[in-house]
């Protein structure tokens, strides 16, 4: 059975978008809440985006191994992101799509 759920969440900042995506892109580890509920990897784990052949995925760095966390589908700076995303603890092929738009 797929069930389908929608959650919509609008934050202000002053700034323009270019700098917002930039700072939500290569800062996540920085606002990405830590904890055993929002990370898997442990106290040290490190949250980051990196390049992965012709795109971006979003990746936890553990003491012993990288998780994948998003594979991004959409990347435009400044505009929008948009990725697959998956915690340790989701069933088998389930998963969330994130949308970001940056206005």
């Amino acid at each position: 059975m797929s069930r389908s759920e929608t959650a919509r969440v609008t934050t202000f900042v002053e700034v323009v978008p270019d700098v917002a995506f930039e700072v939500f892109t290569a800062e996540v580890d920085l606002w990405w809440r830590r904890g055993p509920r929002f990370r898997g990897g442990g106290p040290t784990s490190e949250l980051r985006f990196e390049r992965d052949g012709d795109g971006y995925r979003l990746v936890e760095q553990g003491a012993t191994e990288t998780f994948e966390i998003g594979r991004v589908r959409v990347w435009e700076p400044g505009k929008r992101l948009v990725l697959d995303y998956r915690l340790r603890n989701f069933a088998p092929g389930e998963r969330t799509e994130l949308e970001v738009c940056f206005e």
